[in-house]
């Protein structure tokens, strides 16, 4: 089982992602309950958020980065100021879609979470 939990995250009807607080966070658990590798589902969605992380960054959003053996989290501060919020939430967006398209395929064991 996979856990993907989004804090003060939605998704937003065109795509882009809502930010419901200046303090928010996604964050995915649960990886390699069977041989390391062997979960096309969890490696979809390891996938998906991993270069989430990276494009973030590569935009300049300050990360707080939380890794452990099958545990990533990742927290921000986004303001409505922010010159690059557009491109935050797209970024962001574009991770929700991929991450809930994974869970809605036959046979994955993704959960989803959204806390608002």
């Amino acid at each position: 089982m996979v856990k993907v939990t989004f804090e003060n995250i939605a998704a937003g009807a065109n795509g882009l992602a809502e930010f419901k607080s200046e303090n928010v966070s996604f964050a995915i658990e649960g990886h390699f309950s069977l041989d390391k590798g062997s979960d096309i589902y969890c490696a979809g969605v390891s996938a998906i958020v991993q270069s989430c992380v990276a494009a973030i960054s590569k935009l300049g959003v300050q990360q707080k980065l939380e890794r452990r053996e099958g545990y990533l989290k990742s927290s921000m501060i986004i303001t409505p100021e922010m010159p690059m919020l557009r491109e935050a939430g797209a970024i962001v967006g574009v991770m929700i879609t991929g991450v809930n398209l994974m869970a809605s395929l036959p046979g994955s064991k993704i959960e989803i979470h959204v806390e608002v």
